[in-house]
């Protein structure tokens, strides 16, 4: 009997040895990815932590501003704030207890008189003792001579303590409107807002021992805190000044100008040099603050305040009527204007004088009130007459539009555009001439649109700087 021999498997050697580093490595892929998971968590964790606790110094900017602006226009009550009785509303109609205060401008300004130092017993010019701080421990801060004032010495006090006007009648940067800066149209600050340069304080260590520097400032002084830092070294007095002339300033906020000026002495003829910094800081009592590593800090301020005097607002002054406007078509100057009907009749391109590139504040700029076309106009054709549907009387005929003021007069006699007075030798239409010298009113030529028609197309009254577009203006408001 043929007999089939048997296959003999040999024994596999170290199987359950890789089962076991199977699995351990299977242990150790979910170990590792527990621990990722863990960190990813972990730091997220700690992000969101962060996310709500404070790591540095810092308060909310829209909280400092609204402290500041309610000083600025409101005045305040905190006998520790530099502002205090320099605000505009007290400026502009004073702070009689006793009275509404709706007046303005009816004050006769901070009285002159002689203060008496709380600790010293010096005096000196309430005029020039503009902080009305609370320094003295016992809340009495400066006192006259002779007679006992209340603790709280205010701008309108007398020497008898009875109420004197501050609100003078004029706007000055002087020692009754320290908010107001002074700059000229090259942007050189000349007198920075709540600091007068006359006044001559010393901010360096020479100065901690003057008394009344503390009460001639509304910048924090050396001879109060002994700690607080003289203005940055970056604008101490030029070279070749004398000794004790006041240094710059703290802040610089007019970025586009050379800073403040300040004139050499000696020099013939004076010229000017600039520190860097426009501004002085001022503490408005704002409360005292704690960063997370325990170090207490507390807000200043630094405002430069400016007026809009010879200032022009670049969404609300100018027109570029004229350009393709078909009556006016020889014209090269964009701009209408004659009887002022409203700021679009302020000639921007006499300020902005470099040929013709002012009107991309209308079109063909990013900026461009219109659009960036340069055809672009405002999205209403045309404006509403002036007069409404009655028309002006005989006497006193409208140019709404600005195009008679923008003709010669005396390009073309006899089809002249502009009004003939009565004794206007221009006239040779009347007959006899001599009648214009006695008529009682003017005469006006029949072509005057008299806010109709081509006087209010295109006209720049259809341009709302609120609503600069017709989706968005509310039901009755142009543009």
């Amino acid at each position: 009997m043929l007999k089939i021999p048997s296959i003999r498997t040999e024994k596999r050697q170290g199987i359950v040895l890789l089962v076991v580093i199977a699995m351990l490595a299977l242990f150790a892929t979910v170990a590792l990815s527990f621990v990722v998971y863990a960190e990813a968590e972990a730091v997220a964790s700690r992000y969101a932590s962060q996310a709500q606790t404070q790591a540095q110094a810092d308060v909310d900017p829209e909280l400092l501003l609204s402290f500041f602006l309610s000083q600025l226009i409101y005045d305040t009550d905190n006998v520790y704030s530099a502002m205090r009785g320099h605000s505009l509303a007290r400026t502009m109609y004073g702070a009689n207890p006793t009275d509404l205060n709706i007046v303005p401008f009816n004050g006769m300004g901070r009285m002159r008189w002689d203060v008496k130092h709380p600790t010293f017993g010096t005096t000196r010019n309430n005029m020039l003792a503009i902080n009305y701080q609370n320094y003295s421990p016992n809340g009495t801060l400066l006192t006259s001579p002779t007679v006992g004032l209340p603790k709280v010495r205010d701008p309108e006090n007398d020497t008898n303590g009875n109420y004197v006007g501050g609100n003078v009648s004029w706007t000055y940067p002087d020692l009754n409107n320290m908010f107001l800066a002074a700059v000229n149209a090259d942007g050189e600050v000349l007198i920075p807002s709540f600091h007068r340069p006359w006044l001559n304080v010393d901010f360096s260590s020479n100065g901690a021992n003057d008394p009344w520097a503390k009460y001639s400032t509304l910048r924090p002084h050396i001879s109060y805190h002994s700690q607080f830092a003289p203005p940055d070294s970056e604008i101490v007095p030029p070279p070749g000044s004398p000794p004790g002339t006041p240094g710059g300033v703290d802040v610089k906020n007019l970025e586009w100008g050379p800073g403040l000026r300040y004139l050499r002495p000696g020099a013939s003829p004076p010229t000017p040099s600039y520190y860097n910094n426009d501004s002085i800081w001022m503490d408005l009592g704002f409360q005292v603050l704690t960063a997370p590593n325990g170090k207490l800090y507390k807000p200043l301020f630094a405002p430069l305040i400016v007026d809009l005097d010879n200032k022009i607002n670049l969404y609300a002054h100018g027109n570029i009527m004229n350009a393709g406007n078909p009556q006016n078509t020889a014209n090269p100057i964009p701009h209408f204007s004659n009887q002022g009907w409203g700021p679009w009749e302020v000639n921007a391109s006499k300020l902005l004088y470099a040929g013709t590139e002012w009107t991309q504040l209308f079109q063909g700029s990013p900026i461009a009130r219109y659009g960036p076309g340069a055809n672009d106009t405002p999205d209403n054709t045309s404006v509403p007459s002036p007069n409404g549907t009655n028309p002006p009387p005989f006497y006193s005929s409208i140019d709404y539009g600005g195009y008679i003021g923008s003709v010669n007069p005396v390009a073309a006699p006899g089809t002249t555009q502009y009004m003939y007075y009565p004794g206007d030798r221009k006239n040779t239409t009347l007959t006899p001439y001599p009648n214009n010298r006695i008529k009682a009113f003017p005469d006006y030529p029949g072509n005057w649109d008299n806010g109709t028609g081509n006087d209010v197309l295109n006209h720049a009254a259809a341009y709302s700087p609120l609503f600069p577009s017709t989706t968005s203006a509310p039901p009755g408001y142009p543009n």
